[in-house]
């Protein structure tokens, strides 16, 4: 035979003889109690949703009517002014977006003005908001 024929034969001698052999006796000493075994903590509430802050536009500079305008949409979506302007494409926060750069667009700014105010986007993402707000029939 071969040595690694060889090897195998006493390997599987090896593994054979194991097998076959009972299993050990149980340790002559009585047998400790186990340790007591805490309880697993009790499902925790998850937090309610954060109340749309004080000053939600903190740091943004506008005239106060049209600062007025945005927090009543931002209170109507229950949002945030960092969310509303995120990337995001969901649903909620292209409505939204499009409700805001309305209610901006209301007061005679400019495609670009608004673009720059919601987070440096594009004036034709405003354009095509607001056309999707008249598809969608809501009013503006």
């Amino acid at each position: 035979m071969s040595d690694y024929l060889t090897d195998l034969n006493a390997h599987y001698k090896a593994v054979r003889d194991r097998l076959s052999q009972k299993p050990p006796a149980p340790p002559a000493s009585a047998p400790e109690p186990p340790e007591p075994v805490a309880p697993p903590p009790e499902p925790v509430a998850p937090p309610p949703p954060l109340p749309l802050k004080e000053y939600p536009m903190k740091g943004v500079f506008l005239p106060a009517e049209i600062k007025a305008d945005i927090i009543c949409v931002l209170r109507k979506f229950d949002m945030q002014w960092v969310d509303a302007i995120s990337p995001r494409k969901t649903n909620k926060h292209l409505m939204i977006r499009a409700h805001i750069y309305a209610a901006v667009r209301h007061y005679g700014w400019s495609y670009q003005r608004i673009a720059r105010l919601c987070g440096g986007r594009d004036h034709t993402s405003i354009l095509n908001a607001l056309q999707n707000l008249e598809k969608w029939g809501v009013e503006q």
